[in-house]
């Protein structure tokens, strides 16, 4: 009778577990603001299923510029932004309130490329340095770059805005600028028309920020676990990168739109060995040189203090439970 009671007892319980449905990814938008390299792990994060593996279903939306995806993520438009440091800290100084949970590019993704006739430094004293955008990130490498190298990018060159990658390869190739700086794929192409690089400043492992993963904090603080679950796929899909190289080639190839195998090798090295970290900590000296430029034009922007839109609670989860090695 015992043993009866025991299995007309379990038999329910076991029908009523069978019957819960298992629980729904939880819906992410997600927006991103350039093709480049520092992109690479979101789209085969995407791409491979390693969102859905961790119980997200994301909607992954190219917004071009960073200045875009911010905008759209102080509207509600998108739950998490991918950009650079100097757009998040312009709208927290203008009064958004949000938080940097990851960044993906630690480093400046960039090499300084520069005409046939350019052999040092020195030699583009007078001379004309294309940039995306004055501000931007190009902007403000460039001008590390310079300092670094003994010229005032204020005094000694001329800075221009040329607009993105594909114009700046233009001008350079047409001579109307004579250095710009540039990320693989397109150091490749320039290279192949005569240009040369002066300076990898990934090499240089100047602290930077490019791809970060930039959140509202009230939605971050009502949904603290899908963040982490968002940024455990990013680590993972940051590993996966590293070691699947052909997984990490189709998606290069694919947001690129890119057929040439000698650029996408080129711009797959370039980041696997010179930009990922196997966890990408946020740190408040990634945002030291767009803080110093950009504080010349804004005084919302003096003493403005990284370390409060930055919280690496998440990544520090993720390395403490070795989420790269799963």
């Amino acid at each position: 009778m015992l043993a009866a009671c025991g299995g007309t007892a379990s038999a329910p319980a076991q029908s009523a577990q069978a019957s819960q449905p298992a629980q729904a990814a939880a819906k992410l938008v997600v927006g991103y603001s350039n093709i480049a390299g520092d992109e690479i792990p979101l789209w085969l994060a995407k791409d491979a299923g390693i969102f859905d593996g961790n119980g997200l279903n994301v909607d992954l939306q190219y917004l071009a510029g960073g200045t875009k995806a911010i905008a759209a993520l102080v509207a509600g438009d998108l739950q998490v932004s991918s950009q650079g440091g100097g757009e998040l800290m312009g709208a927290v100084s203008g009064g958004a309130d949000l938080v940097a949970i990851a960044n993906l590019g630690p480093v400046y993704p960039f090499e300084l490329e520069v005409t046939p006739d350019i052999k040092a430094t020195a030699d583009l004293k007078g001379k004309k340095v294309g940039v995306a955008s004055i501000g931007g990130a190009s902007d403000i490498a460039a001008r590390v770059v310079l300092r670094k190298n003994g010229l005032d990018p204020d005094k000694d060159v001329s800075i221009i805005a040329v607009g993105d990658a594909r114009t700046a390869k233009s001008a350079l190739q047409s001579g109307a600028i004579q250095g710009t700086v540039l990320s693989p794929p397109s150091t490749v192409e320039v290279e192949a028309g005569g240009a040369h690089p002066l300076y990898n400043l990934a090499a240089l492992k100047l602290p930077n920020t490019q791809g970060l993963i930039t959140l509202q904090r009230s939605w971050l603080n009502a949904n603290r676990a899908t963040a982490q679950k968002l940024v455990d796929a990013l680590v993972q899909a940051t590993a996966r990168t590293k070691h699947d190289p052909a997984a990490a080639k189709d998606v290069i190839r694919k947001y690129y739109k890119l057929d040439d195998a000698k650029a996408v090798d080129a711009t797959y090295d370039f980041y696997t060995q010179e930009v990922y970290a196997d966890y990408p900590y946020p740190r408040a000296d990634q945002f030291t040189d767009a803080l110093s430029e950009l504080s010349k034009k804004s005084e919302q922007l003096k003493g403005f203090d990284p370390n409060k839109i930055i919280d690496d609670s998440l990544v520090k989860s993720a390395e403490q439970r070795a989420v790269a090695s799963k």
